[in-house]
């Protein structure tokens, strides 16, 4: 019981500055996770075109799923639903590891 008489439930979570709501410390999570993993695949993407000269279709299908499972890790991450979360982030570390695996080939041919 709160001191009011009231039985509300607290859905926060601690943090530095007290207690944040439970949705926004998820959406900060989320925020930190995409920060820390787009500009690496941005920069590997510009490398990718750059050295591994990909057809248009073989770019498009990368960026395309990547962005796909990029957008999706998000959502799942916010929304915290598995195993979509999961599931989109092997996505798109698979498309980031093609990315390197095919630049890295080109360069040693």
């Amino acid at each position: 019981r709160q001191a009011d008489g009231s039985t509300a439930v607290d859905v926060s979570v601690a943090s530095e500055g007290g207690r944040t709501p439970r949705a926004v410390a998820r959406l900060n999570a989320a925020h930190v996770n995409a920060a820390a993993n787009v500009p690496v695949a941005l920069g590997l993407g510009l490398v990718y075109v750059v050295i591994a000269k990909p057809s248009a279709a073989a770019a498009a299908r990368v960026f395309g799923l990547l962005t796909a499972a990029r957008l999706v890790h998000s959502l799942a991450y916010v929304a915290g639903v598995q195993p979509w979360r999961s599931i989109s982030y092997i996505v798109a570390s698979v498309e980031v590891l093609e990315m390197a695996f095919h630049t890295a080939t080109a360069l040693l041919a």
